[in-house]
This record gives structure tokens, C-alpha cells and sequence, in this order.
């Protein structure tokens, strides 16, 4: 199959690599970060989807092997480049990680198909599989290459040059058939385990995969511990449901992209692939990513996998009722899956489009409004999972509209797509920030972007609204005594912002932003009820010293907590920020934890 040409911009991509990863590496608490040089022109014309893959895989793979620090996209212009017919311009993506390295020695194989660069890393990591050696091929499909730049402990540089505009000759082609069995061919010559484990695809006793009936609810246990499945095996027979069961996380995969399943119990120490790259490999697939997954580990002191989209976990052992308990909740979350999202915009050519994307979908419902008015009427009449507006409607803005459905009383706004043709301003993203979950910029294929938001944030809609499943009391018991705060958060920098206040949010705190020094004194005389001032130190025009000053002079905030976070962390810093009023001092990055429990003291 031949590469196919389109244009478009490369700040798209990078917001697409954003939105897919940024939640990955925050639940293994490393930070994912992206940057566009600002001076190169960024449009491209080249095979998107082909370089979205190389992009993930590259990406997916750092954060993989990646457990402490960061993991980097940066995008610039690399020369130029002399084809047949034209002089090109080379674009460099490179992803650059924190992570554990790789020998100069053992660089070439992890382009090989199957072949990692130390196996002893494959139980921690899970392995890298055909990944990057497609990543290579594709690379070269479009005119370019990938370079590696590396050593141990010292993390891992990858750099993917490639043209802006792709040169369509006889061998721009994607691999043959053949060529695919061949690559499979030599991996089973080299006796990789994990492809014996994906062909010897046979159950550790006899399950019900070749007894199905239709009309009974079908299980998928993933646990190398034979005995144990064969216990949870039994149960789910008690329970009126079927079962088939995996030895390992490829098997797995493969099983539940192949049966119609109604939940999967996911052990979290497996052979090969573990528990956590399972879940993200499950949640990631288009054919697997709306099943329920319910983890269970040996080990009590693991992540919180419903970050990643499980709908609940528990510590082995574990007794009867609690395995009988779970399997009433996989068939209660298979049945709640369906999802209800309305669609906000004029233009009915894009409604049209969207229904017949999603047409065969049998998890997602649309529903239609071409104005404000008709669509706060849909929001009172109807059960919402999720939204997708555009701000530009004709009898008021989006962002009108968001604001008036959200004091309508009994309703509480799912989370928003806003589906635009152009850039938001800063203004609007602070309306706009406490009610959006992304942003997708209309353009040729911004369809097929809207729709992979769609599906990203639909996965977790089921179970958002449920008390059962709050948050807090998961993760944050100790944080209700500041439920229903007023908070003040003051930072130039949105990107920062909308993070934490997202986190504050979801532990059930008001949150009120300013961009600015003079904005936060603004909102602290207008807005009744601020109870903590979170206030950054470097911003431009007046930075929070001088804020801090003036709020101190007035008499009503003497006693105002106000919490200083700075990004220098200099000797000195705390001194500074306590003689210009801040009652505490924390730098950045801020640790969550930590500023719960400074917000305990001071709220």
C-alpha cells in the first residue's frame, strides 16, 4: 500500500501526541512535555497517519521505559534535503527521555523486529514488539530515518527526519504481506516467547471458548496463575457468566480484540507485557478500549489503575464474595456503556458527517443542535455523557451558552469537546477551562481528530458521575476538609493552570484563575468567598512579590492564606516569598500531595 499525501499542521499533531500521552505519564508520575520551534512555518505535506504512528510508537515507548523525570517532543527544521525533482526541507521530531538508556552495543537490535535492547527489562517494561522496526520502515516510507542517541541511566534521544513534503515515487510503500511474515518468520528462529505465547494460544485447562452461547455474558481472565483462574473461572459459572482465559498479557490483548466480551479481570504481575501495559494497550485499541477491566495485584502499594481507565482493583488474596462482587460489576459497567454525546454547531454538513463516522457504533449516540436555544433544551431533557461545541453559534457565543447551562439548577455539565476553526484566546480559554476537556482546531482531517477525542474521553464518561466511584474516596480521603474551598490560583502560564485546577477540581474545590497580578486583585475585591490564594512568583508586569504586597496591604486580607509557588527554588526564595506575605512556600513542579497538606494548615 503507497503512502498518502495530505497537508496539514504539525501543531495538530503535536496537540494529538498531547492529549494521547499526557495522562499516561502523569499516572506513572513522570511529566510528558511538547515544543514547536515558533519560527519555523509548520506546514506539512506528507502522510499524517504515518507519521502519527511513528510518533506514538516513539512516544509510547519513551514513557514505557521512562519511571522518574520527563519525556519530551520537540519539532524543529533540520537543513534541507535534494530529492529527484526538488530541494526539501528536513523536519526533525525528536523525543527525548528521561529513561533507562540504552548501550551503544545493543542500540541497533531495538529496531529489530521482537528484540529488545536488555531482556532483563522486558518484565518491568513490557517489550517494544514490531513497534519500532515499523517505525523504521514507515520513516523510510516517508523520505527520512530515525536516529538514536543514547546511553544507560542517561535516557534516550530519538530523532525522526523527515521531508515537509513527501516525493511520491515506485518505492514509497508500506511492507508486503510477505515481507510481514518473514519479520515473523525470523522472530520465531530466534525463539521469542512472546510470539510462542500468541501462536501456542491454548488455555492453561479447558475454558469455554469453543462451547460460546450467545446469550450469556463471556469474561476474559488474564492471570498466569493457573490455579487462580481456575477458581475465578469457576466462579463467573456460579455467577451465571462465561469465561476464557489468557496465560499471559499478548494473549490476552489478542483475546479480547477477537471476542465479544462483557468485562476482563486483569492480573497486574504477568509474563511478557504486565497488567499496566495491558490496560493501555486494551484502552488504546479501537476495538477494546469501551470494555471494563477490573485489576487485581499481589502487591498493595501499586497506582491507581482507574487512572488509566480500570473500573476498579483490589490486593490478592481475595475471597468469594469479593471475586463474586467483581464480576457483578464488570456485567453492571458492560451494560452502562452506552454513551450519549451531543453535538453543538450551525453547520449541518458537519453533523452529517460525524453520524456517518459514527454509524455502526453501537456504544455512542449523537444527538444534534444547530443553536444555543435548541441545545439547553436538550441539555435539561436528556442524560449527557459528553458535549462537542463550536463557540461560533448564531444566537450566542459557546461559551455564552456553556456558562448559562451551567446555573441551570440540577444540572451538572458533562465534559466538553470545543470543535473550532480557530485559536482560543487567553480570555476564552479561562471561561472556557472549567468546563473543556480538549480543543480540536477544524481542518481537512479534523473529523477524524474529533473523533479520536471522542472515543479517548468516552471510555471514562460511563463511570464519571457515579458517587461509587468518586475519586476521593479512592485516592484522597483526607482531602475533604477542603471540599467546597475557595480557591485563587494566579499564574501566567495556562498550561500550568489548567493542570492544577483540573486536580483541584476533581477533589472538589471552587476555583477561580488570573492570569495576572493586577487580574487576582481584581478578582479578590469582586469575588465574595476566596479562602486561599495560590499565587506564582514569576509573572510579567507584577510578578508575585509586589501582588503579595498589595494584598497585604489591605486590612480585610491580613489573614488571607496565601501559598507562594515558584519555579527558581533558589536559596533565598522561601525568605523572599514569607517578607512579601505568603504564609507558605512551595516550588515547582508542585507536588499535589504536598500542597493538599500545606492547604489543610493554612484554608
Amino acid at each position: 500500500m503507497k503512502a498518502v499525501k495530505e497537508k496539514f499542521n504539525i501543531n495538530d499533531i503535536c496537540q494529538l501526541m498531547n492529549s494521547r500521552f499526557k495522562h499516561m505519564a502523569e499516572n506513572k508520575g513522570i511529566c510528558f512535555e511538547f515544543s514547536v520551534d515558533p519560527v519555523m512555518n509548520c506546514d506539512m505535506d506528507t502522510d499524517q497517519s504515518k507519521l502519527e504512528q511513528i510518533l506514538t510508537n516513539l512516544i509510547g515507548n519513551a514513557i514505557k521505559f521512562t519511571d522518574e523525570g520527563k519525556v519530551q517532543l520537540l519539532v524543529c527544521r533540520s537543513g534541507e534535503s535534494e530529492s529527484v525533482t526538488e530541494k526539501l526541507t528536513m523536519v526533525s521530531f525528536v523525543v527525548r527521555d528521561d529513561g533507562i538508556g540504552i548501550a551503544k552495543n545493543k542500540q541497533k537490535a531495538v529496531f529489530e523486529a521482537f528484540k529488545q535492547a536488555d531482556g532483563s527489562t522486558s518484565r518491568t517494561h513490557g517489550g517494544t514488539g514490531l513497534g519500532l522496526s515499523i517505525a523504521k520502515n514507515f520513516a523510510k516510507l516517508l523520505g527520512g530515518y530515525i536516529s538514536l542517541d543514547s546511553e544507560p541511566s542517561y535516557g534516550s534521544t530519538f530523532t525522526l527526519n523527515i521531508p515537509d513534503v513527501l516525493v511520491l515515487t515506485d518505492e514509497t510503500y508500506l511492507p508486503t504481506e510477505q515481507e510481514k511474515v518473514n519479520v515473523v518468520k525470523i522472530a520465531e528462529q530466534q525463539n521469542d516467547v512472546r510470539v510462542n505465547e500468541v501462536v501456542n494460544n491454548i488455555p492453561p485447562f479447558d475454558d469455554d471458548r469453543n462451547r460460546l452461547d450467545e446469550n450469556k455474558n463471556l469474561i476474559l481472565i488474564i492471570e498466569d496463575d493457573a490455579d487462580f483462574s481456575k477458581i475465578l473461572f469457576d466462579t463467573c459459572h456460579k455467577q451465571g457468566c462465561q469465561a476464557i482465559v489468557a496465560p499471559d498479557g499478548e494473549t490476552g490483548i489478542t483475546l479480547a480484540s477477537k471476542y465479544k466480551l462483557c468485562g476482563i479481570v486483569l492480573d497486574y504481575m504477568l509474563p511478557g507485557r504486565n497488567g499496566v501495559d495491558v490496560l493501555n494497550a486494551l484502552k488504546f485499541s479501537e476495538e477494546t478500549k469501551y470494555i471494563p477491566v477490573h485489576m487485581i495485584s499481589a502487591l498493595d502499594d501499586i497506582d491507581d489503575m482507574c487512572k488509566l481507565g480500570a473500573i476498579g482493583q483490589i490486593t490478592k488474596p481475595v475471597n468469594m464474595q469479593q471475586i463474586k462482587s467483581i464480576i457483578d460489576q464488570l456485567r453492571r459497567e458492560s451494560k452502562m456503556r452506552k454513551l450519549t454525546i451531543l453535538m453543538i454547531d450551525d453547520n449541518k454538513d458537519v453533523h452529517e458527517l460525524m453520524q456517518e463516522f459514527l454509524s455502526g457504533n453501537d456504544v455512542i449516540t449523537l444527538k444534534s443542535a444547530h443553536s444555543a436555544e435548541h441545545a439547553l433544551t436538550i441539555i435539561e431533557e436528556n442524560a449527557l455523557n459528553g458535549i462537542i461545541l463550536d463557540l461560533g453559534l448564531p444566537d450566542m457565543t459557546g461559551i455564552e451558552l456553556l456558562e448559562k447551562a451551567s446555573k441551570i439548577p440540577g444540572i451538572i455539565l458533562p465534559p466538553v469537546i470545543v470543535y473550532t476553526g480557530r485559536l482560543l484566546t487567553d480570555e476564552e480559554q479561562i471561561r472556557l477551562e472549567p468546563f473543556i476537556e480538549s480543543v480540536v482546531i477544524k481542518s481537512v482531517r479534523s473529523h477524524e481528530r474529533l473523533l479520536e477525542e471522542i472515543h479517548m474521553f468516552a471510555g471514562h464518561m460511563a463511570r464519571r458521575h457515579e458517587p461509587d466511584n468518586d475519586e476521593l474516596s479512592r485516592n484522597d480521603n483526607d482531602a475533604v476538609d477542603l471540599e467546597s474551598k475557595s480557591i485563587l490560583l494566579v499564574d501566567d502560564d495556562m498550561r500550568n493552570t489548567f493542570a492544577l485546577a483540573k486536580i483541584l477540581r476533581k477533589r472538589g474545590m471552587q476555583v477561580h484563575l488570573a492570569p495576572s497580578g493586577k487580574e487576582a486583585l481584581r478578582q479578590l475585591d469582586e469575588v465574595e468567598g476566596i479562602e486561599v490564594v495560590l499565587m506564582d512568583i514569576m509573572m510579567p508586569e507584577m510578578d508575585g512579590y509586589e501582588t503579595m504586597k498589595h494584598i497585604r496591604s489591605q486590612e480585610k486580607f491580613k489573614k488571607l492564606p496565601v501559598i507562594a509557588l515558584t519555579a527558581k527554588a533558589m536559596k533565598g526564595d522561601k525568605d523572599k516569598c514569607l517578607a512579601a506575605g505568603a504564609n507558605d512556600y512551595l516550588s515547582k513542579p508542585v507536588d499535589v500531595n504536598s500542597l493538599m497538606d500545606m492547604m489543610r494548615i493554612w484554608a
